[in-house]
C-alpha cells in the first residue's frame, strides 16, 4: 500500500514538473504581472483594495442569507398561519 502511495505522489511531482518546464514562460510571465501588480501599490493600499473587497462580498453575503430566510418565513406563514408561532421560533433560534 505505502508504494502505491509513493508512486502516486512521484507521478504528482513528475506531472507538476512537467507543467513547469512546458509552461515554464508563461508561468514566469504570469507571476511577473502578479509581483508588478503588488509592486506599484504600498502596503497600505493594498490592506485598502482587500478591504473594499471584503466589505463589499460581506455585504452581498448578508444579504442572500437575509433574503433566504425571508423566504423561509413567509412559506412558513403560508403552511402554518400565525404569525406569533413564527416570531416565537424565530427568535428562539
Amino acid at each position: 500500500m505505502l508504494t502505491k502511495k509513493r508512486l502516486f505522489i512521484g507521478a504528482l511531482a513528475g506531472g507538476i514538473a512537467a507543467f513547469f518546464v512546458f509552461k515554464g514562460d508563461r508561468l514566469t510571465a504570469f507571476f511577473g504581472a502578479i509581483a508588478a501588480f503588488f509592486g506599484a501599490f504600498s502596503v497600505n493600499e493594498i490592506v485598502a483594495i482587500v478591504g473594499v473587497i471584503l466589505g463589499v462580498a460581506s455585504f452581498f453575503l448578508t444579504w442572500y442569507y437575509k433574503e433566504k430566510n425571508h423566504l423561509l418565513l413567509k412559506a412558513q406563514l403560508m403552511q402554518q398561519g400565525a404569525v406569533s408561532a413564527i416570531l416565537k421560533q424565530d427568535d428562539a433560534s
